[in-house]
């Protein structure tokens, strides 16, 4: 063991060195200092470095601009130009280069980093990330960027926002506060986001809106991008408004995209209160199925048409977009202020707003039922018409029906 009181009798006892001559006592007393002073603290300086460098997991390359500490830092890790290196599941590098790195206290395992450069390699390429500041914890190999942070991202996408997350023990990347995006799915705002490297699946959080030149979507919990899919998955309060003047809400919509450019929509399904709305009128389902190669919506689930003056009920409808118009199936009732009728098939005319029925055609006004194999309603102004099909063998081209004299009492 070292005894302190020697080394200090060494250095301050009257000894041999104290009694050299007086021309050479300031230039060696000034070397005594160095030795007495310097020394120790560099001593406690590199083992300082040797405590702390096993802890660090991912690999740092200290380059060669290791710098002496400032007086204040003597006991914290700085190092200029560094770089730290981490490697995935699948033995590909991720790369974070700093202008410095210095620990937030001695020992600790946060490090603060000034001027961020990260490279992250995924299944689709590299993302490349920078911001003004960042802090890293080696304990937990979380990266924190802060301050105008900028992520050029898989499919041509450029993140931007005030704070970001990556971890490397998990592969997965997130924020908490307002985001901007802009790339091949359009131009992006959320209110936060996730990223699962794995599985290429950009998440925006919160209150979030997607606009291209078809339209614009928005959901009020989180829209998820599955890039390797082309697949995207919308929840709550989904309403995609469409250039064509049309509305299409739901409580979750999923959408499957073609194009390696600019996304195309082929198809798309909505689930929980869809609803389909334009200047014609509206649709309504439980669910719906939408076909861009035929331009059509199938709904299905107690689906209603409306419009100006009645409503049309079937248990399945399919909805051109392009014409607005509509085929209804099973069990169609149309609705209006002056009676009801009913058949086994529809046809809705949007622009004409009018609704023809065939099959077991029923027709009720104020009690009066008449029944026949055709009939034709008018939504804007109530009245229903029903004819005899002379081709239908079942009804004989007859119209039969059961009439009551309506009385003053």
């Amino acid at each position: 063991m070292f005894d302190s009181k020697k080394i200090d009798s060494f250095f301050e006892g009257k000894s041999q060195i104290s009694r050299i001559d007086n021309d050479n006592k300031s230039e060696k007393s000034f070397g005594y200092r160095f030795i007495k002073l310097g020394f120790p603290c560099l001593a406690a300086a590199l083992l300082g470095i040797m405590i702390v460098a096993p802890n660090i997991r991912k690999k740092i390359d200290f380059g060669d601009t290791v710098t002496l500490p400032k007086k204040s830092e003597i006991e914290k890790l700085h190092i200029e130009e560094s770089v730290i290196t981490s490697t995935d599941k699948k033995n590909r590098v991720a790369t974070v280069w700093a202008d410095s790195v210095d620990e937030a206290a001695p020992g600790a395992d946060e490090l603060k980093i000034i001027t961020p450069r990260a490279e992250i390699p995924t299944d689709n390429g590299i993302v490349n990330i920078t911001s003004k500041d960042g802090l890293f914890n080696r304990e937990n190999n979380l990266l924190q960027l802060i301050n105008s942070v900028e992520a050029l991202g898989e499919k041509n996408t450029v993140i931007t926002t005030e704070e970001a997350f990556y971890n490397f023990n998990d592969d997965y990347g997130y924020g908490v506060k307002d985001i901007f995006a802009v790339g091949d799915w359009g131009t992006m705002q959320a209110q936060g986001f996730t990223f699962q490297k794995d599985i290429s699946v950009l998440t925006l959080k919160g209150k979030n809106n997607i606009k291209t030149d078809k339209g614009n979507l928005s959901s009020s919990k989180e829209t998820k991008i599955f890039q390797n899919e082309n697949k995207l998955e919308a929840y709550e309060n989904v309403v995609l408004k469409q250039t064509n003047g049309q509305t299409i809400s739901a409580d979750k919509l999923i959408a499957y995209f073609e194009g390696n450019g600019k996304k195309e929509v082929k198809s798309a399904d909505a689930f929980g209160n869809v609803k389909i709305v334009s200047d014609r009128g509206t649709a309504t389902g439980k669910q719906a199925h939408y076909e861009a190669a035929k331009n059509r919506i199938v709904l299905q689930g107690n689906t209603v048409i409306t419009s100006e003056k009645g409503k049309a009920y079937a248990q399945k409808s399919v909805y051109h977009t392009l014409t607005q118009n509509a085929e209804l199936f099973g069990k169609v009732t149309i609705k209006t202020d002056k009676g009801t009728a009913t058949g086994d098939k529809g046809f809705y005319d949007a622009a004409k707003q009018v609704v023809d029925l065939t099959g077991n055609v029923t027709i009720e006004q104020n009690g009066n039922f008449i029944k026949g194999t055709h009939a034709h309603t008018d939504l804007k102004t109530s009245v229903s018409t029903i004819v005899a099909d002379k081709k239908e063998k079942s009804g004989n081209g007859r119209i039969h029906g059961t009439f009551y004299n309506q009385r003053k009492d």
